[in-house]
């Protein structure tokens, strides 16, 4: 599909009808864009009609990502209005006040942008040895996490749909377009194409969730600042890590990474891991018991010296249970949930991960060593307290069931 959009001369795109207010919202993005400006103030009802533009069904749909990916020009109708897609792109740069305050639309319009923006500069599509044909836009993993909670008819799609935009070479991974491969088993064999084939993934067929189970050690922690040179698209961190004995040749660890807005936004506070047998970074967030991703697979800039690094880093102390959410952008209770509804209905999870008293334990207690690792004593004390709780619980329960039948052993 990419080599077929990248031959056509125009690319249209349809946002539907007239309707509440369009046209003005057109017009006021166009006359934005004339603006050059960073900010362009605009009154109640004309912001009403632009968000009511933004949430039009287009935005969030996953396979028009790769026709507007691979145009040469771009132009974006609604009604009886037209507007060149740069200049759209362009106008809602000074109008990203509307939207970048709501979470629905905060990362989905820019993750948008950045497709159709670019696309007069990409060169054509590139055909490798065996006869892929790709836009070569960026690694897979880093449109995943872009583009993963676009809507899709099948689940398969949020993977197939974006296959033809990637720099990776995906065929011998068995990511390949083949709707007879069972989601549970495509999404599997994406986890572990993203970070490591040894690593241990639990998946379902009913759910866009997944458990990964892996060693691996933390490299810092993030702060966010605005990337203002960039505009709306992309977001710098800040990692540091002041004492990380597994970087022996140094002290002190910083890094800064601007990097592409992606489908859940980065916060102050989160964390970034390597599992054991990856070659990029994760970026993670604390939950009870857990952590929740947020960047499945992270590119640094500068590449090759990140390769460096990594091969210095032979230690992977820490045990880490990750939940990996592409249904929604959820809160912390909504993952606890999610994390344990997944485990009790998956049979190979539910082999190693238990979800009784002492299994709670075990995850409390590897968090709060790696609470520990980034000087977080206040997180760390917290859960320790849990584990104790846990065991004296399941201490109480053991000889409750002993009592009853003291010719049983209890089996959790």
């Amino acid at each position: 599909m990419a080599e077929i959009y990248r031959k056509a001369n125009r690319v249209i795109v349809w946002l539907g009808e007239r309707a509440d207010d369009s046209d003005q919202a057109v017009e006021e993005i166009r006359i934005a864009a004339g603006k050059q400006s960073t900010y362009f103030p605009t009154h109640g009802t004309l912001q009403r009609a632009i968000l009511a533009l933004l949430r039009r069904p287009w935005f969030r749909r996953i396979w028009v990502l790769q026709e507007v990916a691979a145009a040469r020009y771009v132009r974006i109708m609604c009604g009886p209005m037209e507007i060149d897609g740069y200049a759209f792109c362009s106008g809602l740069e000074p109008l990203k006040h509307i939207y970048r305050a709501l979470p629905n639309l905060q990362n989905l319009i820019p993750s948008v942008i950045y497709l159709i923006k670019e696309a007069i500069f990409r060169p054509d599509c590139q055909t490798s040895s065996s006869g892929r044909v790709s836009l070569d836009i960026c690694p897979l993993g880093e449109l995943i996490d872009m583009f993963h909670t676009h809507e899709a008819k099948l689940r398969h799609d949020r993977v197939y749909a974006l296959l033809g935009m990637s720099s990776d070479n995906t065929t011998a991974a068995g990511l390949s377009p083949d709707y007879k491969v069972r989601w549970k088993q495509l999404f599997e064999r994406l986890i572990k194409f993203l970070l490591c084939q040894q690593i241990f993934v639990g998946t379902q067929d009913d759910r866009e969730t997944a458990v990964i189970k892996s060693k691996g050690c933390i490299l810092g922690q993030v702060s966010v600042e605005e990337d203002t040179s960039s505009g709306d698209t992309r977001k710098l961190i800040v990692m540091s890590r002041d004492t990380p004995g597994f970087l022996e040749y140094k002290k002190e660890w910083t890094a800064r990474w601007t990097l592409p807005t992606s489908a859940k936004s980065i916060l102050h506070g989160d964390l970034v891991c390597l599992l054991q047998g990856a070659k990029n970074p994760t970026i993670i967030r604390i939950r009870n018991d857990h952590f929740a991703v947020i960047k499945i697979a992270v590119t640094p800039p500068e590449y090759a010296r990140w390769l460096e690094l990594v091969r210095t880093i032979t230690i992977f102390p820490r045990d880490f249970l990750l939940i990996w959410n592409w249904e929604k952008c959820s809160g912390e209770s909504q993952d606890r949930g999610e994390h344990e509804s997944l485990i009790k209905t998956n049979s190979r999870v539910l082999e190693h991960l238990k979800t009784s008293l002492l299994g709670k334990a075990t995850g409390l207690w590897n968090v709060a060593l790696i609470l520990e690792d980034i000087e977080n004593y206040k997180g760390a004390e917290e859960r320790l307290r849990e584990v104790i709780e846990c065991c004296e619980r399941a201490s109480a329960r053991l000889a409750n069931k002993q009592s009853i039948n003291p010719n049983r052993l209890p089996l959790d």
